[in-house]
């Protein structure tokens, strides 16, 4: 319940006891003015001793004949909505909902419509709570209903912006940011600031979630201004929204200093908004590079977050600060904080749970109401049926019937005990068939966030986006896993002025790929950082050597397909290896039509030479080549696995093929490289239409 719901219904019982008293009930109102200042006013903890005095008050004076009884009728309907409200905050929601029922049925009775009103949207914010988003729904447009009789534009926007949290949590974005727009404009109509900040931050939230990051930061910036303005209110959460924006469009200065921010306008050393800023922060710094200061970040936010028991929040901490105890090798701690992210998620998952069960919980009351509903149907049937059958009886002529009645109430009853057996072996095979359903669902769940959380980790080890833009020209990734993980791979390496590039596709995709691609990552790493091997050719040599003395047999023959390019940063040459998979050039010539695009015959695609075998054991043992590419300023290089072109699809469903890919790479190479990238996965999900992806796909495009 809001403050200004609680303070509206104060002031319209105050005006219902001035005009309903006289001047001989000057002490008593007094009193009344006494108790609603003081439970207007007192702190969460004091509802419960004041209510005690206000029902004591009542009860002295329910036998007063002067005091009319509306008066201490509705004073006991506000002082359940404020027990209500107390209960809430402990989070004993279904004491809080009993609560608010019994000041809706006072206030309903005495046709207080206020008071109506705000138990309505009380009542609507438990079921909220407790995960019944449908009743929450109803409540509340009930309680709109209501306040727009009475003219209350504050209340009105509260429940639009209530509803707008409903649909939010629903996923339902669309509907959500109508409902927060409709409080914004409510608000701004009456100048309400604080409502509007609220409405902003809303807006910006679901923003956030469709990823349009710079439209959420606008929103964000508003509300910062309004906040401003209206003084003593917390900015720390607008500006740690408006850093993690920032961050997002991969501004880190911007996001540090919004961070910053955050931390100064702070009042207390244990307040939540500071592990948000600390989190946030080192999650800059490690995006960065600057691992260290983010480690001493993520130890300061988990410490609060720990001190302050919010597990979902230590879950997120625990996870960063295991990633970056296993970057930096020290798997004791990596471990150790491993088992902190999953015991605190299961934490977290847990209460989701609860509201689940909650759910079901309604359902299984009100079949039970239908089924009871049913019984009591049935029962009076037979009442009526043995009533017609006892006037049956007083007639002699009908006895040949009532005989053939009773022959045929004999065979009913026989096919009924039948269908009673057939129908508990069906509700034992339903119940054995639910629960090994749940089973499932429980075990399908558990599978799915693993790999969810393996996908994290193969994030982590792919090339940075930081790092391809450092050291390419310009460049895009177009990366679609056929799965949640995937087994082809991107990655990049630095060897003083030496810098790698490595597209591959490892056997197998989804988990068993993911797998392979983490020991690819791993042997590629090992070759070039710790054996110091710098020639492309000689560092396939040495994975493929490592592959077959770890993983390989007769029957296994694991790898991985792909190119690793070398560019040396001091002499400008680029040299690669390429195992059963080559490298595409496009060389167009100075001369071009209007508009930027080359005439057909100045554009050149050359397929560059390769090694005929895999990364891996396999029919062939030679040496890797280590090739050199003669390339002109502005030509374009492409390193794409075979998930692409071997793509079913059209209207004959076949495979999309090398050719025709090709054909597509000439049409859009001399585009922007956002284009291009957009170009090409439209032209996919095109061909592709309703069939399902056939292996993972990567392509990168280099202009040299």
């Amino acid at each position: 319940m809001s403050i200004m719901s609680r303070y509206l219904i104060l002031i319209s019982i105050f005006c219902v006891f001035s005009i309903s008293t006289n001047a001989s009930n000057t002490d008593y109102l007094k009193k009344i003015a006494y108790y609603n200042q003081r439970i207007e006013n007192c702190e969460l903890e004091e509802i419960p001793i004041i209510a005690d005095s206000i029902f004591n008050f009542i009860k002295l004076h329910e036998s007063d004949k002067t005091i009319p009884e509306r008066d201490l009728q509705l004073l006991k309907a506000t002082t359940y909505n404020d027990l209500g409200y107390y209960l809430n905050e402990l989070n004993l929601n279904d004491k809080g909902l009993k609560y608010y029922q019994l000041a809706y049925d006072i206030h309903s009775k005495w046709n207080s419509l206020g008071g109506i009103a705000s138990a309505l949207n009380n009542i609507g914010m438990i079921y909220k709570d407790q995960g019944n988003l449908r009743k929450a729904a109803e409540f509340i447009f009930r309680s709109i209903t209501y306040n727009e009789k009475l003219g209350n534009v504050i209340e009105i926007s509260a429940a639009y912006d209530n509803l707008g949290n409903i649909y939010y949590i629903q996923g339902e974005l669309d509907l959500a940011q109508k409902f927060f727009k409709k409080s914004l404009d409510l608000s701004t109509k009456k100048n309400y600031k604080k409502e509007m900040a609220f409405a902003l931050n809303n807006i910006a939230s679901t923003y956030v979630e469709q990823e349009k990051y710079d439209t959420a930061l606008m929103c964000y910036e508003k509300s910062l201004i309004i906040r401003k303005k209206l003084g003593n209110v917390a900015l720390a959460p607008i500006y740690n929204n408006m850093a993690f924006m920032h961050r997002r469009l991969g501004h880190p200065d911007k996001a540090m200093e919004y961070y910053n921010l955050a931390i100064e306008s702070v009042k207390s050393d244990k307040d939540i908004g500071l592990g948000a800023s600390y989190l946030g922060m080192a999650n800059v710094f490690r995006e960065n590079g600057k691992n260290e200061e983010a480690f001493t970040y993520a130890q300061k936010a988990y410490a609060l977050y720990k001190e302050l028991n919010v597990r979902e929040n230590m879950a997120n901490a625990s996870l960063l600060l295991h990633q970056l105890y296993a970057e930096k090798k020290d798997f004791a701690n990596a471990y150790f904080f491993l088992k902190q992210y999953s015991i605190n998620r299961d934490s977290t998952e847990n209460q989701k749970s609860k509201k689940a069960i909650y759910r079901q919980q309604l359902q299984f009351e009100y079949d039970k109401k239908v089924f009871a509903d049913s019984l009591k149907t049935n029962e009076e049937r037979k009442v009526i049926d043995a009533q017609l059958q006892q006037e049956k009886t007083q007639r002699f002529a009908l006895y040949g019937g009532l005989v053939l009645v009773v022959l045929f109430s004999v065979f009913v009853f026989n096919r009924l005990k039948v269908t009673q057996k057939q129908k508990a072996i069906i509700e034992i095979k339903e119940k054995e068939t639910n629960h090994q359903k749940r089973l499932v669902e429980e075990k399908q769940k558990e599978i799915i966030d693993s790999i969810n959380y393996a996908k994290r980790i193969q994030s982590t080890l792919m090339a940075s986006e930081r790092s391809l833009s450092q050291n390419l020209k310009e460049h895009f990734i177009l990366f679609k896993p056929k799965d949640i993980v995937s087994g082809d791979f991107y990655w990049t390496a630095q060897q003083d002025n030496l810098f790698y590039l490595a597209c591959c596709d490892s056997t197998g995709h989804g988990v068993p790929g993911a797998f392979m691609s983490l020991l690819n990552i791993g042997f590629l790493a090992e070759a070039i950082k710790e054996k110091n091997i710098l020639q492309p050719g000689e560092i396939f040599n040495y994975v493929r050597g490592r592959l077959v003395e770890t993983i390989s047999n007769e029957d296994h023959k694991d790898g991985f397909d792909g190119i690793i390019l070398c560019f040396d940063q001091n002499s400008k040459t680029i040299t690669y290896a390429a195992a059963n998979n080559n490298p595409v050039l496009i060389s167009s010539s100075q001369s071009t039509l209007a508009g930027g695009i080359g005439r057909p015959g100045d554009v050149e695609l050359v397929d560059l030479p390769h090694d005929k075998m895999p990364v891996g054991k396999g029919e062939k043992s030679e040496s890797f080549t280590t090739y050199t590419i003669e390339a002109t300023k502005d030509d374009v290089l492409y390193l794409f696995t075979d998930g692409y072109p071997d793509q079913f699809g059209g209207g004959k469903g076949k495979k999309f093929k090398y050719k025709q890919f090709g054909e597509l790479l000439i049409s859009i190479h001399q585009q922007d490289f956002t284009v291009q990238k957009e170009k090409l996965v439209t032209a996919f999900d095109n061909w592709r239409g309703d069939l399902d992806q056939v292996d993972d796909v990567c392509v990168i495009g280099i202009k040299l």
